[in-house]
């Protein structure tokens, strides 16, 4: 419901807001709340990438000890922030018609790498959620385990490419040419 109602006062039209002066406080609030979820989302897609990737590439084994327990807590961070940087960054993401024929604000590479990061993150939660659950055998759960990892690699991927190509935009916007 709180979601809701940031989302409405943040969005709504330009119009209804223009008379009220005291609307700018609450902008530089939203805009500093929406900063913090996507550094969250950031700090803990790093740490669940550099504890998972340390282990599986430079160990060549599963996770255990400080690393599984430091990958473990940021685990919920990064479902929750993901989830509110998705209902934050959803309306700039869409589709539309001319995404593929002239330059937009978001490309539509952008756009690609941001659903597919969408898609695959209800894969990589409950892969390993579900591998807890005592109600798959020694199979299902190796399985899931390695459903976990592919999955990861395939939100990895999507999300360093989304970074990649925003930042790039960004300095394309404020580079001259002559």
């Amino acid at each position: 419901m709180l979601v809701m109602v940031v989302h409405f006062v943040a969005f709504r039209k330009k119009t209804i807001a223009t008379s009220t002066p005291a609307r700018k406080p609450l902008n530089k609030w939203l805009k500093l709340i929406c900063s913090l979820i996507f550094l969250a989302l950031i700090l803990s897609f790093i740490t669940l990438a550099g504890t998972g990737f340390y282990a599986a590439v430079c160990l060549d084994r599963p996770l255990t000890g400080y690393p599984l327990m430091l990958h473990c807590t940021a685990a919920p961070v990064f479902m929750i922030t993901l989830a509110l940087a998705a209902m934050i960054s959803v309306h700039s993401f869409r589709f539309e018609k001319g995404d593929f024929s002239g330059l937009k604000r978001v490309g539509p590479g952008s756009k690609i790498f941001f659903w597919l990061a969408i898609l695959a993150a209800p894969a990589v939660i409950l892969s390993i959620i579900l591998s807890m659950l005592p109600i798959f055998g020694t199979h299902g759960q190796e399985f899931l385990y390695h459903a976990h990892r592919y999955s990861t690699l395939i939100i990895t991927t999507a999300g360093m490419l989304l970074i990649y190509l925003r930042i790039t935009s960004v300095k394309a916007k404020y580079t001259v040419s002559d």
